[in-house]
């Protein structure tokens, strides 16, 4: 079954629709910018709730250092967190190595791969541990519904057996094809179930979960 992890949740009630119509990870954002920013007292409580119901949180890091990211993770109880941007990557190699990390993995709108400044995608998958961690394919304008476009000349599909979550533009029209075309373990949603920016339809969560997991063509893989 394809895995479904829904970014940006802020409120308890949006939580528990999300974990109960089937979503195994809860993305918590930290990015100050975003409309979908948590405090950290509401992420500490969030994440109490979303452990409490057998369900993953997942922070979700941009600007952040290493230093940042531990402190969260400690406040939090997090076992994975999200590398979204490059500043958060390169703190890849100084967090915990018991830590999951969902790498992410941006692409431009020619389906080429963009990678941070002095790094090439080879080097970046180095530091990650196949069995541990996690790749996520998103459009290097994350959260805006612009969809994902990958080439499929990129050889990064399946590369080194990771386990890959696709996002970008995904909603409860186009996910069926998604997964058929790419056979994800598992897939990454935000603005897709939204009503208006940074608030969340309970309605389109539970549509987009019961296309994604029933629907679907699921990708056999180890959770």
């Amino acid at each position: 079954m394809v895995q479904v992890k829904i970014c940006g949740i802020k409120t308890m009630k949006d939580a528990k629709v999300a974990i109960a119509a089937g979503a195994r990870y809860i993305g918590l954002n930290f990015e100050e910018k975003s409309p979908r920013y948590l405090t950290m007292q509401e992420a500490i409580d969030l994440s109490s709730l979303i452990i409490g119901e057998n369900a993953i949180p997942v922070g979700v890091f941009t600007h952040h250092h290493a230093e940042q990211i531990a402190d969260i993770v400690r406040a939090c109880n997090l076992t994975v967190v999200q590398l979204h941007g490059e500043r958060a990557r390169l703190a890849c190699d100084d967090l915990a190595i018991d830590l999951k990390r969902i790498y992410v993995v941006e692409f431009d709108q020619a389906g080429n791969i963009h990678v941070d400044a002095d790094q090439e995608i080879d080097d970046c998958l180095k530091k990650l541990d196949k069995n541990r961690d996690y790749l996520l394919f998103d459009s290097i304008l994350p959260g805006r519904g612009q969809e994902t476009n990958i080439n499929k000349k990129n050889s990064l599909i399946n590369i080194n057996g990771f386990r890959y979550f696709i996002a970008g533009g995904l909603n409860i029209n186009n996910i069926q094809d998604k997964i058929c075309e790419y056979q994800p373990y598992g897939v990454d949603v935000a603005s897709g179930v939204e009503s208006v920016r940074g608030v969340k339809s309970q309605t389109l969560i539970k549509q987009f979960i019961y296309l994604a997991q029933f629907q679907g063509e699921p990708h056999v893989a180890n959770t």
